[in-house]
């Protein structure tokens, strides 16, 4: 290769490795290095031709190629994004802005001095489309984010000196690592919360969706948990500020009254201890069945009404069941929970000492043990889950009242065998002994077992106080539950005299209350 050769090609290729942003550039370059069939001339080619992102750049350098007699082939043509990682580079170059604003042309010669390459394959690629992808670009990258503070205070009537009841951060769903500030005292409630989005004050307080609105009705709830009575309501006022208050409103006001959400009637039992219920600030499964539970249990000790009364520490109840249970099956919700009882009853003192003086014909006077066995096991086909109640006890005093009613199902009993699958469903109640020592024997053979254990458990004189608790509380409560939430009894609270049913719904409200209140303030061993 001749001198003026040489130096020709070099200043080609000096003017090629400069050129790489410009690929119109590079294609003069290749016309020059197809003037001069020489090795230098060849490599560049190649190089082009395999690598260079530009396809009509691979074209032309294979064609010159072919024109110098190389035996090559012609690349595809790349599939999707022809640099790696183009969108995150392309948002890098938005945020080297700082959020600060720019103009298409600003952002264009920001992508062009950052990354020269990777400019200069979309403005072939996109053609006379590239401003508009860029544009694109720049509308899905990610904005500046507004922070708002929302302050909100509800002050109470109250002439004691001020004791706090919580200070420090609850969540919120979809919260991340930025938490609410929350102080909790015996005369006023303040929260601080930090969101993106723009609420007004008052959609805050009327919307019940709102995570902010939500975090107030919890913190009322533990105020009156812990304030024990009633406190009147004052004022409640909310803000919004950014560097200043922007926005604010304090009702009542004008349209907007606060409604109390007790009433003089609210009092919480001296005895009970209900301080342990922190986990209702967080956001998970048990923080929301507190939520819910101690919700109705509010507003069943602001109630006098009985029925009204029972109606919401059922509802209590069964927010607490359902996440002990673990199951949508009411039947498998109570079983667990029973469970639960007995195998915790140091847990549940007050609720033992309500019935530990309660003799067996004090409970057959207050239970509708006749209507309970004769709706809960109506046909000969639950007679053996029947056999399996009678099993289930161990307490003198119950088992008493059992053998009592035990003629209303002597019959069922005494045929027992002829009910299909009769030998399955003892097994699957582990009840296969009892079945087992009878096969060979007449049917009424089983009778004759369940009076002998009856008996001898009767004998035994133990007592259970637990027991007695889940039977009223699970098995006859929930009994009375389905008769009057299913309209099978009348509106109880329409009346004209306090009837003997009101008087038995009081006396289980008693017990019920009393389980509900101890059951909430040994959340922590609902997961154990």
């Amino acid at each position: 290769m001749g001198f003026r050769r040489w130096i020709l090609v070099n200043v080609f290729t000096r003017i090629y490795v400069r050129k790489l942003s410009n690929y119109k550039n590079r294609i003069k370059s290749i016309e020059n290095f197809g003037k001069y069939k020489c090795q230098q001339s060849i490599d560049k080619l190649w190089r082009l031709m395999i690598s260079d992102r530009v396809y009509s750049v691979q074209r032309l350098a294979f064609q010159k190629l072919e024109n110098f007699g190389e035996d090559v082939k012609l690349p595809k043509k790349r599939k999707g994004h022809l640099i790696k990682d183009i969108n995150n580079k392309l948002i890098k170059v938005h945020a080297s802005f700082k959020n600060d604003t720019y103009t298409l042309m600003d952002f264009k010669i920001a992508f062009k001095t950052r990354y020269p390459e990777a400019y200069d394959v979309y403005l072939y690629e996109k053609k006379h489309n590239f401003d508009k992808w860029i544009q694109q670009i720049i509308d899905i990258s990610p904005k500046k984010k507004t922070r708002n503070i929302y302050l909100i205070e509800v002050n109470f009537d109250s002439s004691q000196d001020s004791i706090e009841y919580f200070n420090g951060f609850i969540s919120y769903i979809g919260a991340s690592t930025k938490l609410d500030k929350c102080c909790i005292t015996s005369s006023s409630i303040y929260i601080e919360a930090e969101r993106n989005t723009i609420i007004s004050p008052i959609d805050i307080l009327i919307n019940d969706t709102n995570t902010i609105h939500t975090q107030i009705t919890k913190c009322l709830l533990y105020f009156y948990i812990h304030k024990r009575k009633f406190s009147e309501m004052k004022s409640i006022t909310v803000s919004r500020k950014k560097d200043k208050i922007l926005e604010t409103i304090t009702i009542p006001k004008e349209n907007y009254q606060i409604e109390q959400v007790v009433e003089k009637y609210f009092y919480i039992n001296e005895n009970y201890t209900l301080d342990n219920i922190n986990d209702i600030f967080l956001t998970n499964g048990k923080a929301i069945s507190l939520f819910n539970s101690l919700s109705y249990l509010v507003k069943a000790l602001n109630t006098q009404e009985s029925s009204h009364k029972f109606e919401r520490l059922w509802k209590a109840f069964n927010a607490i069941y359902r996440y002990i249970g673990k199951s949508e099956n009411d039947n498998t919700c109570h079983i667990n929970l029973r469970n639960f009882l007995l195998s915790k009853e140091s847990l549940f003192n007050y609720s033992k000492t309500i019935v530990k003086d309660f003799d067996h014909k004090i409970l057959r006077k207050k239970i509708q043990f006749r209507n309970l066995i004769l709706n809960d096991y109506s046909t000969k086909n639950h007679t053996v889950s029947f056999v399996a109640f009678l099993y289930r006890y161990s307490d003198s005093r119950l088992l008493h009242i059992l053998k009592e009613i035990l003629p209303y199902r002597e019959e069922f009993i005494k045929t027992i065998n002829s009910i299909d699958k009769v030998e399955s469903k003892f097994n699957q109640l582990g009840l296969s002994v009892i079945y087992n020592n009878c096969k060979t024997k007449q049917n009424i053979c089983i009778y004759d077992e369940v009076i002998n254990y009856l008996d001898s458990k009767i004998n035994e004189k133990h007592q259970s106080d637990i027991e007695i608790v889940a039977f009223i509380c699970i098995k006859y409560a929930y009994f009375l539950r389905n008769k009057i939430f299913h309209a099978e009894k009348h509106d109880l609270s329409f009346n004209f005299i306090k009837n003997n049913l009101l008087y038995e719904i009081d006396w289980i409200n008693n017990i019920l209350e009393s389980l509900v209140i101890e059951l909430l303030n040994c959340n922590g061993e609902w997961d154990r």
